[in-house]
């Protein structure tokens, strides 16, 4: 579904390597982290 648009996020992490790419990075961990717990729970 939203496929072409994570494609885009990831094309502008690799070129723009900052703080705010770092940040979304570990959010979206955190996020899958959790959904894997709550499933698995």
């Amino acid at each position: 579904m939203h496929k072409h648009f994570l494609f885009l996020l990831l094309i502008a992490c690799m070129f723009h390597l900052n703080i705010n790419c770092q940040m979304a990075k570990l959010k979206s961990q955190k996020w899958y982290t959790y959904t894997v717990m709550y499933r698995f729970t």
